[in-house]
């Protein structure tokens, strides 16, 4: 059994969201799928994928 977990900020896409993340920058869609993948296609256990842009 493998556990991980993927933890985007506020998806780009959902922009009715965004003012309840404030100071977040938002993150495509597609980078949340490729981080699911990413999580499924790697025998690695025990990890959390962080998505988080920052302005910097």
């Amino acid at each position: 059994m493998r556990i991980n977990c993927v933890s985007p900020t506020v998806l780009t896409e959902s922009t009715a969201y965004h003012p309840y993340f404030p100071g977040f920058t938002p993150v495509p869609a597609a980078e949340v799928a490729q981080a699911y993948l990413r999580a499924m296609a790697n025998p690695v256990t025990g990890r959390v994928l962080k998505l988080h842009k920052t302005d910097s």
